[in-house]
């Protein structure tokens, strides 16, 4: 029998594989109101298409109400500071005063609740203090990255509460491309499909 061989040798080939897909970005953010008020002035770019940086300022609030709450939130703070202080100095009197024997065991009881309830109150102020000027501090609707505006939903003059819509932006650093491959091209790409 007559065998005729070859050697074969590798060589660069290009395979060409078609596919088709839609350009979507990987990180989109909805912009939602975590506060409430009226929109006071927004960015010249807060527009469909629109161009931001990262901790630009898109849309800011009225903070009058906000303000307010911190100057109330500051003055229920000190009060309740001052209660504190109070309340743990005669707690202290009152520890002296039962060691000598000159304070009955329910009036140390007192003084115990006295300084609890004192020390509930002033965590209670230093919480409310806190939410006060976060609330403040949302009535900047700054930019987590840099980006484009996609939807804009909201314009100047516009009241907004919690969790009202005000658009949907998208980052430009990276961009992803889901492509649909026939399955008779998968042998093409150099893919570990899990065997």
């Amino acid at each position: 029998r007559v065998v005729r061989a070859t050697e074969v040798l590798p060589e660069a080939r290009r395979l060409i594989v078609r596919a088709q897909g839609s350009v979507e970005p990987r990180t989109q953010t909805d912009l939602v109101a975590e506060t409430t008020g009226r929109i006071l002035a927004v960015s010249p770019s807060f527009a469909a298409g629109g161009f931001f940086d990262r901790g630009d300022l898109l849309i800011r609030l009225d903070a009058t109400d906000q303000e307010i709450a911190v100057r109330r939130a500051e003055a229920n703070y000190t009060a309740a500071q001052s209660r504190f202080t109070l309340a743990e100095k005669m707690f202290a009197r009152s520890e002296t005063l039962r060691t000598s024997g000159a304070l009955s065991d329910r009036e140390f009881d007192d003084a115990t609740n006295s300084v609890a309830l004192a020390k509930a109150a002033f965590i209670e102020a230093d919480a409310v203090r806190s939410q006060a000027l976060t609330d403040l501090a949302r009535t900047e609707i700054r930019a987590p990255y840099e980006g484009r505006i996609r939807e804009a939903k909201a314009d100047i003059g516009q009241f907004v509460s919690r969790g009202t819509p005000l658009g949907r932006i998208y980052a430009t650093d990276y961009a992803e491309v889901p492509l649909t491959i026939p399955d008779t091209d998968l042998a093409f790409l150099d893919l570990d499909l899990g065997n």
